[in-house]
């Protein structure tokens, strides 16, 4: 069968970090689903077809800390992931529900990973890595996340971004406490208050939408949103190039507008004019290299969450 999905991920290290910490995963899944309603005119196969996983992981914690959580991150997703596919091998309206759950549930798993991993008394112990997963089976999109990576959503020519950033100035903007002028000049956007590490207690969001033939699935760590705004990205995307070249292309616009972190993309197309080759198919259509050294006044930190207490509006 020709491929529905054309995807592609890269990272870079940027130009001022001297290691990379942020982590990618792009791997196929045997899955299939099912519900009988889709728009789709390509309906899923009742046979397990391939499923997309993507994962961007941004280890935050000083050097070795936020390397080894994003690595902990990218590692245990896939292999929850993996026992998640092979229980549910069919997705389907009657336990759609329950394997969203699960989906949400490898995020903890993280947790408990590097609860594992790190000694109590030992200085990694501060580190976290923000998680944006996108799970892609067709026509359905889950996306599960925590942190300050980014998905976004390009449809008819419209971006939308389905994630919201957890960190401490968006959160005060929500909350009325801050305007978004305010906000740009508090540097709270680097205060992350729900990431996964040791110690915390990660609180994973979940969406769900059902994908379209023309639709484009962009994921990407804030190395990229810290230089290269939504509308920037909007025009890119639009050009209609590869998965590869819009990766590369939004890359060198990050690096070329500062490159002061480390910058991961990771593009699907779900291709407009696809067409299965599969018969049984047919037969049922109607019509590069290791970020940051040690923490700066300009590094990301983490706070707990429940460190945070109500607010009093003003």
């Amino acid at each position: 069968m020709s491929s529905l999905i054309d995807c592609h991920g890269a990272t870079d290290i940027g130009r001022v970090r001297d290691t990379n910490q942020d982590r990618l995963l792009i791997a196929d899944v045997a899955q299939s689903y099912f519900d009988g309603k889709s728009h789709s005119p390509i309906p899923a196969s009742s046979d397990p077809s391939p499923a997309k996983l993507l994962v961007i992981a941004d280890g935050v914690g000083g050097v070795k800390g936020g390397e080894t959580a994003s690595q902990i991150a990218v590692q245990t997703i896939g292999q929850c992931v993996h026992n998640l596919a092979t229980r549910h091998r069919r997705i389907d309206a009657s336990n759609e529900s329950s394997f969203v759950d699960d989906l949400r549930h490898c995020l903890t798993h993280c947790q408990a990973s590097m609860d594992d991993c790190v000694a109590p008394d030992a200085e990694d112990r501060g580190m976290g890595t923000t998680i944006t997963m996108a799970y892609l089976l067709w026509p359905k999109l889950f996306v599960v996340h925590a942190g300050d990576s980014r998905c976004y959503l390009m449809r008819n020519a419209v971006l939308r971004r389905l994630t919201r950033d957890h960190n401490l100035a968006e959160k005060l903007i929500e909350e009325g406490e801050l305007d978004l002028e305010e906000a740009e000049s508090s540097h709270l956007d680097m205060v992350l208050w729900n990431v996964v590490g040791p110690d915390r207690e990660v609180k994973p969001d979940v969406e769900t939408e059902e994908l379209f033939l023309g639709d484009t699935l962009l994921l990407c760590s804030d190395g990229l949103t810290k230089h290269v705004t939504d509308a920037s990205i909007a025009e890119i995307l639009r050009r209609q190039g590869s998965a590869e070249t819009i990766c590369k292309t939004l890359i060198a616009e990050a690096n070329r507008r500062g490159g002061t972190d480390n910058v991961t993309v990771i593009a699907a197309r779900c291709k407009r004019d696809w067409q299965p080759m599969h018969p049984s198919i047919e037969d049922l259509i109607e019509d590069d290299e290791p970020g940051s050294s040690a923490v700066s006044d300009t590094d990301t930190i983490i706070i707990n969450a429940k460190d945070l207490g109500p607010r009093r509006r003003r």
